[in-house]
């Protein structure tokens, strides 16, 4: 069960596909992780499912026409996010009105934000790390920039809250899970791990106690006992067969061929410094 990163999930991936060995990632969401690879799976979003649905939120919240996006020049992640965000935006028929870049593990964007506010941007589009979007944000909301930004998959970290606090108030991203959800099953859950944890849970847990759930219901299914090639493959065709199957994290269905999962999609927001649906 792993890795948790796409660059770590790149390395490892195909290790554990030539060692006929399933790998299934939770958090992971970079584009084509999967690809060829028919050992490895994953329950979390790809950022290529699930930027359209933020892209298509957005302009239908914000109704805007343009966007400037920062990214990191030297993060494989943040490269390849700008991509699908590019594809996105020209297909909802919004203008890439700039671009912004930066180095992961820079601490100081004043040039960046300055160069930014000098655009006057509708919305902004960051597709790096949680640091260095926090940093970001409140640079931004320094300068008085307070447009909606547009995200990725690490704004389901929590510690991008702690450390943006209010500059994140208006942001917009995908998630796999959303703690508030009605359903009995969530709520249950949630209230599990908050009398454990003292917290609600994000995305990340959710997912990985998906996770946990679909390989043990493929376990069962291949009727395994033991680690062998034989086995190990029949464990893997048996996570290919599984549709429609429950979860905290929503309804997860695999095709034969084919390593991620379709499922929910919530795009949330910040709000009053609590996670919501954008409405």
């Amino acid at each position: 069960l792993g890795a948790e990163l796409t660059g770590t999930t790149r390395v490892t991936a195909p290790i554990s596909n030539q060692a006929q060995m399933v790998q299934f990632t939770a958090s992971a969401t970079g584009a084509g992780l999967t690809d060829n690879l028919p050992y490895v799976f994953r329950n979390a979003l790809p950022e290529a499912y699930a930027i359209p649905f933020v892209v298509e939120a957005a302009k239908k919240k914000f109704k805007i026409g343009s966007v400037v996006i920062i990214t990191s020049y030297n993060l494989d992640y943040s490269v390849d996010l700008t991509k699908i965000y590019e594809k996105a935006l020209a297909e909802a028929g919004i203008k890439v009105q700039d671009k912004i870049s930066y180095a992961e593990g820079d601490i100081d964007f004043s040039a960046q934000v300055s160069k930014l506010k000098a655009l006057k941007p509708e919305t902004v589009v960051m597709t790096g790390y949680y640091q260095e979007s926090a940093q970001l944000m409140i640079e931004m909301r320094k300068q008085g920039i307070n447009c909606p930004i547009l995200g990725s998959n690490g704004f389901n970290d929590p510690k991008i809250l702690d450390l943006a606090g209010k500059a994140m108030e208006g942001s917009v991203w995908a998630s796999g899970f959303f703690p508030d959800n009605p359903d009995p099953k969530v709520k249950k859950f949630v209230a599990r791990v908050q009398e454990k944890y003292k917290k609600k849970p994000n995305q990340f847990h959710a997912q990985a106690y998906d996770a946990l759930y679909l390989i043990a219901e493929a376990v069962q299914k291949a009727g395994v006992t033991d680690s062998t090639p034989e086995n190990r493959t029949k464990i893997r065709d048996a996570l290919s067969g599984i549709t429609n199957s429950p979860g905290i994290s929503g309804v997860h269905s695999f095709k034969p061929g084919k390593g991620d999962a379709e499922k929910s999609v919530f795009v949330l927001t910040l709000k009053d410094d609590k996670y919501a649906l954008l409405e």
